[in-house]
């Protein structure tokens, strides 16, 4: 794992039957949260390590994961869409982001699929529905 200045804690989140792989820096109770999304291709958590702890030293909490497919995440980047992209950053925010203000940082192409989290969450499953009336 690349080094940083600040404490990074892995963990793994299930998703639509992939085992996604998680690292989280900072105080989940002490501000804002910060999630990171890795781009495309070759993209993964790994890259976002110095931001991450960047955040953390700023006193917020923050998130990154690799996308199933990528990095140490299960799942083939073939089956990777877009929608799976937003279904995979949802899953991770609802289980590890808590209630207070949400950040998003998306890049290449999450930068497009994170864009929808914003908005409306999807219209299945249990996440869409925890985060429905959360102001992201």
């Amino acid at each position: 794992m690349t080094q940083v200045s600040f404490p990074v804690h892995e963990f793994t989140v299930d998703c639509d039957g992939e085992r996604l792989s998680a690292v989280r820096a900072g105080d989940p109770g002490a501000g804002p949260t910060a999630v990171l999304l890795h781009g495309a291709g070759n993209g993964s958590k790994e890259r976002l390590l110095p931001l991450l702890s960047a955040f953390a030293e700023r006193d917020c909490h923050a998130l990154a994961f690799d996308f199933s497919g990528h990095g140490r995440s299960t799942g083939r980047l073939p089956e990777l869409s877009l929608r799976r992209r937003f279904e995979q950053a949802v899953a991770v925010i609802d289980a590890h982001a808590g209630a207070g203000p949400l950040a998003l940082a998306g890049f290449s192409m999450s930068g497009c699929a994170h864009r929808g989290v914003g908005r409306t969450p999807p219209p299945c499953g249990p996440s869409a529905s925890s985060r429905a009336g959360r102001s992201w």
